[in-house]
């Protein structure tokens, strides 16, 4: 059979330890309410399971206060939220002769208060009354019977081994009062030493140890209540900003080559020229049609003349042989300046020619190459007298008179120089984005473009399908980095509650109305901008300002932070939830 004991929620230790050793059962639970004053201390609840142990009883605690369960966990006793489910209890508040009992123990507590706070929790406290398997009590000797362990709780599972059964040789039907009647026999058959002092030294004895237990017990409460304060309570704030959101806005910057940093009062950048040489040359179709004959390549030659000062006269037919053997003659006479000396250095005389195929046909359409002069052969001027080409004959081609055939018009040509300039400009850009980098913006609208040089390999009604173009050029612009463009705006969002509270990003920048000064020198530009806003905190400061504070005062902190949408708090443990820790390691801020 168990047995129930309803626990007040004042009711001090001693008094539970002595209906646990009063009780008829081997099973004792004790209905305990919340904040009763026994689940209060982890000690006492210990000397309650320590003196059970000793007793060879099996104790529980029911009750539904949290904190009290896991201190009585923490002390090694058993816990349960209800009775529910359970059978087999005998109720120690409503059997009959409840009243003789509480009667009984009222006057067996008067008895020997003074020998339980003496000897209570002490190595000593049922050890003189155990001998041979038998415990005295209330002058009924009780024999104990050692059985096998078996499982006969609820909460038997806790324990490695079963409690013993114990056989009492009274009768259960005796009378509360019979049985703490015989109680006095025990308590005068107890050795001088163990036995209450009688008189004026027992009474101040008595007192002493009274207030000697009560200063204790506060001091150890106040160190409790102190540990609990600097070290339990923790709090942990989910603090929820307010939704992202774009803004969209117009503004206006000036780049300018002569600045050398941003100037965010006039909202000004520097600026930088980016120039880029190049040459190309592509090859085009001749689309002209006419009636063609044996033709003669032509084309231009440089003569060098090394020789002497003095100058070199060439006349008109004047034979002039590639490396191959080929024949060319000047169309017409030229003079060819003597050697000149500048610096301390001699420059040959140079002079450029016309020279026109000794015979007809495509094969003396040839690439530059160098040429010697047939006549000076053998003397001293063959080898410092000479010509080179600086691009390809053209024009050569043999068919019958009166045959249609493909020739180079004049319009193929002027096609051919527009497409080949333009892609020179195009390969230049190409050349100066990967030279600016990613964080510059180039200005193309802002560019100076110059040809340097331009020229075909045909000439007008020559009989050839297909003909090259060569361009040269140069291509200068304005360019500035973006980077210095978004400072000037955020340094303009800064002086906003916008900029102090959000974090930027900037999805798109988009350039107008682009104005050019001095040239490509300076431009003024007007920009729309959309931004990417988030809202921000500083972590660091919020942590500090709610250090300490209760509801209200948090309430007030969060109007201080307009990005703040919402903050909840966990408290740990939850009882402790009337204010904040003071302690920062205590609190944890999570932002979302």
């Amino acid at each position: 059979m168990r047995q129930i004991f309803y626990i007040d929620i004042d009711e001090e230790i001693t008094s539970v330890i002595e209906r646990l050793r009063k009780a008829d059962s081997g099973e004792i639970f004790f209905v305990v309410p919340k904040n009763a004053l026994v689940l209060q201390s982890i000690v006492s609840l210990k000397l309650l399971k320590r003196e059970a142990n000793k007793i060879k009883k099996r104790v529980a605690i029911v009750s539904q206060d949290q904190e009290g369960k896991i201190k009585s966990e923490k002390a090694g006793i058993f816990t349960l939220s209800s009775l529910d489910g359970l059978e087999g209890f005998q109720d120690a508040g409503q059997k009959n002769g409840v009243e003789k009992r509480t009667q009984a123990v009222n006057e067996s507590e008067k008895l020997s208060k003074n020998k339980r706070i003496r000897f209570l929790g002490s190595s000593d406290f049922y050890e003189e009354n155990e001998r041979n398997g038998k415990i005295k009590t209330a002058g009924a000797p009780i024999e104990m019977k050692i059985n096998p362990p078996q499982a006969t709780s609820s909460f038997q599972s806790q324990s490695q081994l079963s409690p013993p059964d114990v056989e009492h040789k009274f009768s259960r039907d005796k009378s509360f009062s019979e049985f703490f009647d015989n109680y006095q026999g025990v308590r005068s058959s107890l050795p001088p030493d163990r036995q209450s002092v009688s008189g004026e030294q027992s009474s101040v004895s008595h007192v002493l140890k009274k207030i000697l237990i009560a200063a204790v017990a506060l001091l150890f409460l106040a160190g409790a209540g102190i540990a609990a304060y600097l070290f339990l309570p923790k709090a942990t704030l989910f603090v929820a900003l307010k939704r992202d959101l774009f803004k969209e806005v117009d503004g206006k910057i000036k780049a300018d080559v002569k600045n050398t940093e941003v100037d965010y009062q006039n909202k000004t950048i520097p600026a930088r020229l980016i120039e880029k040489e190049g040459l190309i040359t592509l090859s085009h179709k001749g689309t002209g049609n006419k009636t063609i004959s044996s033709q003669k390549a032509k084309g231009v030659i440089i003569i060098y003349n090394e020789f002497s000062s003095a100058s070199q006269s060439l006349v008109a037919t004047t034979r002039f042989k590639d490396t191959e053997g080929k024949i060319f003659r000047l169309t017409r006479g030229v003079v060819v300046p003597g050697v000149t000396e500048i610096s301390g250095k001699k420059q040959p005389g140079v002079i450029e020619a016309e020279v026109v195929a000794d015979e007809a046909g495509s094969q003396y359409n040839i690439n530059p190459t160098t040429f010697t002069i047939p006549g000076f052969e053998g003397g001293s001027k063959f080898e410092k007298i000479y010509a080179r080409s600086t691009k390809p004959m053209a024009g050569g081609g043999s068919g019958t008179a009166g045959q249609e055939g493909l020739v180079v018009s004049k319009e193929d040509i002027s096609v051919a120089k527009s497409k080949t300039e333009a892609e020179l400009l195009k390969k230049l850009s190409e050349e100066i984005k990967k030279e600016a980098g990613e964080e510059d913006y180039i200005v193309f609208q802002a560019k100076e473009t110059t040809i340097l040089e331009s020229s075909t390999s045909a000439r007008p009604d020559e009989n050839v399908s297909e003909f090259s173009y060569s361009a040269k050029g140069m291509l200068k612009v304005l360019a500035f980095s973006e980077k210095d463009a978004k400072n000037i705006l955020e340094n303009d969002f800064r002086r906003s509650s916008d900029g102090s509270q959000n974090n930027m990003t900037f999805a798109q920048i988009e350039y107008r109305d682009i104005t050019f000064i001095d040239g490509i020198q300076a431009a003024d530009l007007t920009f729309h901008a959309r931004i990417f806003m988030k809202p921000k905190i500083n972590e660091e400061e919020f942590h500090e300002n709610v250090l300490g504070k209760n509801m209200d005062q948090l309430r007030e902190i969060q109007r201080i932070y307009p990005q703040v949408e919402k903050i909840d708090i966990d408290f740990w443990p939850a009882f402790l939830s009337e204010k904040i820790p003071d302690y920062k390691s205590r609190v944890k801020i999570q932002i979302d």
